[in-house]
This record gives C-alpha cells, structure tokens and sequence, in this order.
C-alpha cells in the first residue's frame, strides 16, 4: 500500500482505526508537505537541531516523528540519529556488545552513511529479537523527554 499523496489525505475525513484527533494532525501533516515545510531541500539546508525543532512546531510531531521525517524523509546521510535508542541497542548487538555508549566513535567509520548504516543497526536489533524489549519503551520514553528538552533549550538560544 502506498501512502496517499497530501492532496488525497485532505479528501480524507476519516479512516477506520484512526481517531479524529489523529486525522486533524495528518491533515497538517498533509498542508505541510504542501507549504513546503516538509521540502527536503529546504530541511537539508537547516542545520540538524534548527530542522528538528521547525518540525516539531507541526502538531502532533515530537521527537520520534520529528527524527524520522528529517532522517529518513529528508535522506540525510551522514548523521548519527541519536534520540533513538533502537539504532544503539541494535549497535550493540551487531558488535556482541550488552551496551554502547553513545558518544562512542564507533559510528565515525561508517561516515559518510552514518544514518544509513543506523538503520540497518536497528533493523538488525528487530531481526534479533531485541526491538520489542519492554524495557526499551520506558528508555526511548525518556529518550524523547531528553530530546525534546534540548531541543527546546536550543530553540529559545536561537
């Protein structure tokens, strides 16, 4: 199934499953990605922190979202995804590790596809067994506190 374009999302008014609130918030989403909020240049163009935090202006977008958009969407390719805790634990598993720090250099070989060798370390995690850990909820919970505050933080700097 494919994602419908953000023409075709504001056509939507409800979807089984989904609450009304949430479809409000893919429907800013969707004016976003018309705006040009959500334009990769222009989210390239930004250092990491400032494009994280415009992101999280949208509603409903914290810190996970926020990441994912930027990384993935906007195909950044040499950044460390550093607010998700499943790409470290899925590092430490690759490496037959119980845990990695993450200021480690470990990550300073993979440049520059830092992100891209992230996402496979986190898709190995799932692959393992280890990306439904109940505890690994509460950690990226606290993750996305942490995130969230800095990047607040960096935001009232600016």
């Amino acid at each position: 199934a494919v994602f419908p374009s953000p023409r075709q999302l504001l056509g939507v008014d409800a979807f089984d499953g989904l609450s009304d609130v949430k479809m409000t918030r893919l429907h800013g989403i969707a004016r976003a990605a018309l705006d040009g909020t959500l334009d990769a240049e222009r989210l390239r163009a930004m250092r990491d922190d400032d494009a994280l935090a415009d992101l999280q202006r949208l509603p409903g977008v914290g810190p996970w979202t926020a990441g994912h958009i930027y990384y993935r969407g906007a195909a950044i390719q040499d950044a460390l995804p550093t607010g998700e805790p499943r790409v470290f634990h899925g590092i430490a598993a690759a490496y037959g590790r119980d845990a990695i720090d993450v200021d480690e250099a470990l990550a300073e070989r993979w440049r520059p596809f830092r992100m891209w060798v992230s996402v496979l370390m986190a898709r190995h995690l799932g692959r393992v067994g280890g990306w439904n850990n109940p505890a690994l909820r509460e950690e990226r919970v606290a993750a996305g506190k942490k995130l969230g505050r800095k990047r607040t933080r960096s935001t009232r700097a600016a």
